[in-house]
Parts: structure tokens; C-alpha cells; sequence
């Protein structure tokens, strides 16, 4: 070390934790360490604020390299490059093929055709035959790119379709890549049931893996999506811990039957759901990676194959007012998945939660992972959450975490037996809970929605109830007993309807279904009625502030004060302060008033002229709603024997009382 280098490190003389805690506990002036400085991150375990090398020491899976067993720093030792995938949804055939092939111009090297074979279903390629596969794919270089089917019970029959197209043309079949997107336990967890019995459900698994190893071995046959329980509200050592314990399912019961371990581990695509959490979601990824890799090894694989894993960003914090806001979250939530170490990546239009988007929508979905790769250049680096004091923390406590639930599950004898007993249910309903209750109280910030909407916005034209999750069957059931048989009827023109049977088979898989929904729909659900009162009355709920006094506090309310009711769509009647009750009074009564009369001010000055108001507006009209907008605990109860209706704070509920005054308003 040369001597300038031993003079700056000289300056700088090491501190350590017990000074730098010191200071904090200093620099606090008597609060409580734990309440102000640490996070209970709702997951678990709770995030300090700061962390040091010494918090490393502790941790085994330092040790590992890229590309090498157990994979928590990626299964590629020289990037962490990954397929951009883009999802086609639209139904019409010809569409999808336009969609499809301008994806591919735009740079996408993956597609995921979401196919509708049930009149049930929302969203999906209406595909049915030989000739609609044709269409589908016509001028697409299958051979080229990734090719992922998502079909829920109908996978075989599609995947069939697939291969009579490549093998028309002359393709290669062992060289295609994608996967089949055969997802049984998925179907369950948001079905209810399948419709065929536990002995069938693992035998047709186990020919249909066979069947797919032997025509496209580079495809994935089944996919483990653990995006359902992400999209039903569950937490990410949730979603991490449900996705194990599915995977272990297909690996202890098609094991059973006779199948290799790891043949059925090179069979398997995990699909999450990439979460608003930017470095949690990163660490999700590599627990996952260490965690899979020594469930493996516990089966005694001998290749021990790195998982496969898709990511897509989240549909449960997409919201339909604001929608431009979806492309910030889908940006930071596809970094988290390039950085994690995805394998491929879907970003949905931003526009996805009401349409299957236009050319502009899917363009920008595409270009926010051309921009991560080609100009942020996170492609071309491994692993860069490496040796972070953080992020290595948090993926040893998501790790610890998930496995805890993990054995829970296999305690009760498995993951369906589990969802048979409906622990797994009852474990994301209480997350679930919890979540609706801080976006309720706006703990949890669904910008535009929750927290400073637009309140001059109105719902786009076009409605559609989401689908984020595969799209998946309960009246048909597949009967795939020979795939080569099916393949030779459906190219000679059979359709898939007619060869899916009504379900007669006596079903011992039987659960609650998971409640796929998006954490806005309760708010965007308030907003609706108030639009469709303006529409049928031609009248707007409209709420009246009335600042006064303090300048600091009145402008402070006002504010919170509009935020409030703008979160249901309430036409805000805003005005500079007033100088004394009657200046607002007259004001109030000759703008025609309105649902609603909001006192904006200090608590100190509520006592005042909180009494004055009520009196000078409750004698021209006694029904009118007068609110404070603040918490002056000592005299609430006195102010609403004088007239006062309620109060409103940073600790209000906002989504119940919301509800509570449109109910009130009739609407």
C-alpha cells in the first residue's frame, strides 16, 4: 500500500457498531430505537436500518459462484441475460398473429400465447384447430425464439397443435424451446377442483412430460405458478414457500410413478409474480435458486439442474385510473426480476387492467426491458446484488422464512393436502387482510388511486375484468390417453371443444379457490358509482372546503382534505382562505353548496369555529354534512353535540368511510 493510500485510510479511522449506535441512540433524543428506525416488514422478520460486514459472517451461501450449484447467483456464469417475453391475449386469431409477429420486429426473443378454448374465459387466442394454429403462427420463426402456451387443462391439446405446425414445416422439433404451460395445481388453486381423480391428475402428468421429453426436450412441460397466490394477496415468503411446496408435489408424486428426478426437474418452468418491493423481490429470486437447488439434492439429482424461472410483473398492484402509473411500477418491478435472475421476463401493458392494449401500450411494455438490457447493460453482469450487506441479509431471511412454511406444509402431508385442509388459504387470507387494511388506511400507497388521484379522471371506455393468472377450465376436463392419437386427429381437422369431455370422473381434489383480485378494485369499485351518479343525475358529488386561520394547517387540510374524497371521484370545490365563518358560509351557500362542508384549519381553532359553523349552516339546512379535517381529540365529542358529523385524519379509514358517505349520499 503506498503512502497516500495509508494516509487516506488514516483520516478515516474504523467505527464501530457499538459507536455508530452511540450516535443513532443519541441523535434520537429519547425515542424508541425499534419503533423509529426499524421495519417489521410484514413478512416475518424485521429490516434494520443499517447493515455491516459483521452481519455476514453468519451467513453459509457466501461461498457460491455464478453458474454453479446451489445457484443463488444465477445458473449462467458470465451474465444474467434473459428472454424478453411478450403475452398475447387478444381473441381474434388474425390480431394475435399482427401482435405476435410486431413483438418480434420490436425485439422480443419470447411470446406467451394466451388461447381461449372455453366461452367462459375473457381473455385468450380463440384457438381451436389445425388451421387456427396455422394462422397463429403464420410468418413466425418458431425455430427462432421461445414459444410458451398458456391453456390451462386444454395445454396438451394446444401443445399438439403446436408440433403438427413445426413438424409441417419441417422444423427439428428437439431444437424448439418454450414451454407447454401444463399447470394442474394451479388450476386447482384457483379453481376449486379439476375434475378427474388424484391417481389420473399425476398419470397424465408423468405421459405428458414423457410425451413432451420425447418430441421437444428442450421444452417445459409443466409450470409451477406460484403468480396465483401472488395475485391473491399473498406475501413474497408466501408466494416463495407455496411455489416449493408445489414444486416437491410433482417431484414426490411423479417420482412415485416411476419418472426421474431430474427429468422432472428439467420439466419444470417456475412462473412468479414480480412485487413492487425492489430489493426484496431481487432476494426472492435467489432464495428461491438455494432453496430449489437443495430440494434436489434431497431427491438424490445427479445433475442438478439450475431452476427455470419466468418472471412477470405484478397484476395485483395494477391499477385502471392513473394507468401511466403502471409503466413506474412495471419498470422497477422488471429490473427487480432482470437483477434477481430471471431467465424471462413479461412486462404487461401498462393499460393491461381494462384492455389487451394497443400498439403504443405493448411498444412501451417491450422498449422497458430493451432499455434495462441495451442501456443499462444489466444483461451483461452477474449478479450484482452480490455481496451486498443488505441484500445477502434479506435473502438469508426470506430463505429462512420460506422454508419455515415450507415444512409447515410438509408437515400436513404435502401441498394439496394442505389446500385440502385450507391452511394454505387461511395463511394468504390473513395477508391479505392486512394489505387491504394499509391501502384501506393508506399504510400501503397505491399512487393515483388511494393517494393523490386524478381527480378530474374518468374510467376509460373500455371495461374488462382483469385475467392475471393462466387462464384455466372447470367444466371440461382433458383426457389426453394417447398424445400421438390426438395429435393425428387434430391434424386432420378435429377441433379441441369437441374433443374436451364433459367431467364425469369423481374429483377427490376439492378445495376453497384462491380470490384472484388487484389490491385497487375496492377504490376504483367507489369511484364507479360516483361516475355512474353523474351520468344518470347529470349532478356531481361535489365537497366544499372551508379554510380558515392558521396558514400552515389550512393549507395542510385542504390538501389532505382533496386527496380524501378525490380517491372516490368527489368533484372538489377548493377556495382561498376565508377570513371569517360567515365570509365561507355565504360563499358556501351562493356557489349552490354541496354534499359535503369541510372545516379546514388548526385544532386549536376547531373549538371556535367549528360551534359558529354549524350554527349559521345547520339553521338553513339541517342535513348538511359538515366534517372536521383534523383530530382535536380533546373536544370531539363537544364539537359533535354542536353539530360537527365527523372527523377526518392521517388515521382514518378512507375506504370505509368513503363508503359510508356515498351510502349516506344515496348513490
Amino acid at each position: 500500500m503506498n503512502s497516500e493510500k495509508q494516509k487516506l485510510f488514516s483520516e478515516f479511522p474504523p467505527i464501530t457498531t457499538e459507536e455508530w449506535e452511540n450516535q443513532i441512540i443519541k441523535d434520537l433524543k429519547g425515542k424508541d430505537y425499534d419503533k423509529a428506525l426499524k421495519w417489521n416488514t410484514g413478512e416475518g422478520f424485521v429490516v434494520k436500518p443499517y447493515y455491516r460486514e459483521e452481519d455476514l459472517k453468519p451467513l453459509g451461501h457466501l461461498k457460491s459462484f455464478p453458474g454453479v450449484f446451489p445457484y443463488i447467483r444465477g445458473g449462467n456464469p458470465v451474465s444474467f441475460d434473459w428472454k424478453v417475453c411478450e403475452d398475447i391475449t387478444h381473441a381474434n386469431i388474425e390480431s394475435a398473429n399482427h401482435i405476435a409477429l410486431h413483438a418480434l420486429q420490436g425485439g422480443a426473443d419470447s411470446l406467451g400465447f394466451h388461447t381461449k378454448v372455453s366461452k367462459n374465459q375473457i381473455r385468450g387466442v380463440a384457438i381451436q384447430t389445425q388451421s387456427d394454429m396455422k394462422t397463429l403462427l403464420k410468418d413466425i420463426q418458431i425455430q427462432m425464439i421461445s414459444t410458451n402456451w398458456e391453456s390451462g387443462e386444454a395445454s396438451p391439446y394446444i401443445f399438439c397443435l403446436f408440433l403438427n405446425e413445426a413438424k409441417e414445416r419441417g422444423l427439428k422439433t428437439s431444437e424448439l424451446q418454450g414451454s407447454l404451460g401444463y399447470n394442474p395445481l394451479g388450476s386447482l388453486m384457483v379453481n376449486g377442483e379439476l375434475g378427474m381423480s388424484s391417481q389420473n391428475l399425476w398419470k397424465k402428468a408423468a405421459e405428458i412430460i414423457k410425451f413432451a421429453k420425447g418430441e421437444t426436450p428442450l421444452f417445459k412441460a409443466v409450470t409451477v405458478n406460484a403468480s396465483q397466490a401472488h395475485n391473491s394477496g399473498a406475501s413474497i415468503v408466501q408466494e416463495l414457500a407455496f411455489c416449493l411446496a408445489m414444486g416437491n408435489e410433482y417431484l414426490a408424486k411423479l417420482t412415485d410413478l416411476g419418472l426421474g428426478v431430474d427429468e422432472i426437474a428439467s420439466s419444470l418452468r417456475f412462473h412468479f409474480s414480480i412485487g413492487s418491493n425492489y430489493f426484496f423481490e431481487m432476494a426472492k429470486f435467489r432464495a428461491f435458486r438455494l432453496l430449489w437447488s437443495n430440494i434436489l439434492s434431497a431427491y438424490g439429482s445427479k445433475s442438478l439442474p439450475a431452476s427455470f424461472i419466468h418472471g412477470s410483473i405484478s397484476q395485483w398492484n395494477k391499477t385502471v385510473y392513473d394507468p401511466y402509473v403502471n409503466m413506474l411500477r412495471g419498470t422497477t418491478e422488471a429490473m427487480s426480476g432482470a437483477l434477481g435472475g430471471c431467465n424471462e421476463i413479461s412486462v404487461t401493458p401498462f393499460d393491461f387492467a381494462y384492455s389487451d392494449g394497443d400498439d403504443f401500450s405493448h411498444r412501451i411494455a417491450r422498449n422497458t426491458q430493451h432499455i434495462l438490457k441495451a442501456e443499462s447493460y444489466l444483461a451483461q453482469v452477474v449478479d450484482p446484488g452480490a455481496g451486498s450487506y443488505y441484500i445477502e441479509s434479506l435473502t438469508d431471511e426470506i430463505a429462512n422464512q420460506s422454508w419455515a412454511i415450507f415444512q409447515t406444509i410438509e408437515g400436513k402431508g404435502g401441498f394439496v393436502s394442505s389446500l385440502k385442509e385450507g391452511y394454505i388459504q387461511s395463511e394468504i387470507q390473513k395477508t391479505k387482510t392486512r394489505r387491504d387494511s394499509d391501502i384501506a388506511t393508506r399504510k400501503e400507497v397505491l399512487l393515483g388511486t388511494n393517494q393523490y388521484p386524478n381527480k378530474d379522471e374518468m374510467l376509460p371506455k373500455v371495461k374488462q375484468k382483469p385475467q392475471p393468472v393462466a387462464l384455466v377450465f372447470t367444466q371440461k376436463k382433458c383426457d389426453p390417453s394417447n398424445l400421438q392419437t390426438v395429435a393425428k386427429d387434430l391434424a386432420s381437422g378435429a377441433a379441441i371443444g369437441d374433443m374436451l369431455s364433459a367431467v364425469q370422473e369423481a374429483s377427490d381434489f376439492k378445495v376453497t379457490p384462491l380470490e384472484i383480485y388487484r389490491a385497487s378494485e375496492a377504490f376504483e369499485e367507489l369511484r364507479l358509482k360516483v361516475e355512474g351518479y353523474k351520468e344518470k343525475s347529470g349532478k356531481a358529488l361535489s365537497v366544499f372546503l372551508l379554510p380558515i386561520g392558521n396558514l400552515g394547517m389550512r393549507i395542510a387540510r385542504s390538501s389532505f382534505t382533496s386527496n380524501f374524497f378525490g380517491c372516490a371521484g368527489f368533484t372538489i370545490l377548493d377556495n382561498p382562505a376565508f377570513q371569517t365563518i360567515e365570509e365561507g358560509v355565504s360563499t358556501f351557500f351562493a356557489k349552490g353548496g354541496a354534499e359535503i362542508l369541510v372545516l379546514c384549519s388548526s385544532d386549536e381553532e376547531y373549538a371556535t369555529l367549528a360551534p359558529e359553523l354549524c350554527r349559521l349552516v345547520k339553521q338553513k339546512k339541517p342535513d348538511q354534512i359538515i366534517i372536521v379535517a383534523g383530530f382535536p381529540k380533546e373536544i370531539m365529542e363537544q364539537l359533535k353535540t354542536q353539530g360537527i358529523d365527523d372527523f377526518i385524519h392521517v388515521r382514518s379509514n378512507v375506504l370505509e368511510t368513503l363508503r359510508t358517505y356515498i351510502k349516506k349520499l344515496g348513490v
